[in-house]
């Protein structure tokens, strides 16, 4: 259960505001290529 719990801090925050909704918004928005290079190196933290 400690493993799962540890995995969930890890991915939550990179999947909410930190990385996926905010950049993802950001390059929808905008089509800068800079959010779409933060989203894809966000993800690769993602264990």
């Amino acid at each position: 259960m400690a493993k799962r719990h540890k995995l969930l801090l890890e991915i939550c925050p990179a999947l909410g505001y930190e990385v996926g909704i905010h950049n993802f918004k950001n390059y929808v928005l905008r089509g800068s290529d800079k959010y779409f290079e933060r989203i894809r190196k966000g993800l690769q933290r993602i264990p």
